[in-house]
């Protein structure tokens, strides 16, 4: 994640386990479940009963947006991407996205999509594969993350 950046949003954030690795002044959560809210335990941050198959107002603008694991269970994957966009930070705004593609196991897949497809999508709204940054990324994470979240995951830039 960017060191530099001061604000973080993790959508589709569960109990916040990304959040309290984040060492960012504003630290922010959004999920539909409330399991996720009662779970969520993260000093400092702030945590938002949010569905994003039909919620895309922004909570604020943060400079470092994470979607992990999540697009793959959204079936309304266009307002999905809304929330992307209205919780950019509008000077500068890092997006790390990890997607389920198609043969990946797992519980509540609706949307399983190749990597392409997902950066297609983002590049006509503006975001820009950072293919440096996603060498970084996985770099730091690997073996502290299950590999499917490292395997999957892409930086990108606006």
């Amino acid at each position: 994640m960017d060191r530099k950046a001061r604000s973080v949003l993790d959508i589709g954030c569960s109990s916040g386990e990304l959040l309290k690795q984040c060492g960012h002044t504003l630290k922010y959560g959004i999920d539909v479940s409330r399991a996720a809210e009662a779970l969520f335990d993260v000093q400092g941050a702030y945590f938002e009963l949010y569905d994003l198959e039909t919620d895309n107002h922004a909570v604020g603008f943060f400079e470092v947006l994470a979607c992990l694991e999540v697009p793959e269970h959204i079936r309304n994957w266009e307002n999905l991407l809304d929330v992307v966009d209205a919780n950019a930070d509008p000077t500068g705004c890092t997006l790390i996205w990890s997607a389920a593609p198609p043969g990946q196991r797992g519980v509540g897949h609706v949307n399983l999509q190749y990597p392409r497809w997902w950066r297609r999508r983002l590049a006509q709204r503006g975001w820009h594969l950072d293919r440096r940054a996603t060498r970084r990324f996985k770099l730091r994470v690997e073996g502290q993350v299950p590999s499917h979240y490292s395997d999957n995951a892409r930086v990108y830039r606006r």
